[in-house]
């Protein structure tokens, strides 16, 4: 839906997730063909996703996890409060509204 929301307004398409912009963050792909190629890698391992089914949910999320935490950096989101506080709110609120609006699986809940 996003995608198509972008095409309408002349935006521009979107499609991945935090763990998928860290790995690419860390490979330093210098143009979107790495997309593609993270795609063609999740298809390729997909038939061997069985092996992962024995391993706890919390074990999973913690790889995520990982791969997301170097993505974070609050240092210039507590500078911006020196600079703009109406830019400081702004910034602060999207990060806060990313974290809480997140989409979750159908009976999770947020659990702080």
């Amino acid at each position: 839906m996003p995608n198509r929301a972008a095409a309408a307004v002349g935006g521009m398409p979107c499609g991945g997730s935090f763990s998928r912009s860290s790995m690419d963050r860390m490979s330093g792909p210098r143009t979107r063909w790495s997309g593609a190629f993270a795609g063609l890698a999740v298809l390729a391992f997909l038939p061997f996703a069985a092996v992962l089914r024995p391993l706890p949910l919390a074990v999973l999320g913690t790889i995520v996890i990982i791969a997301v935490v170097g993505l974070l950096r609050f240092h210039p989101l507590f500078r911006l409060w020196r600079l703009s506080l109406p830019q400081a709110v702004i910034a602060w609120s999207t990060f806060f509204a990313t974290v809480l609006l997140a989409p979750r699986p159908p009976g999770s809940t947020l659990r702080c």
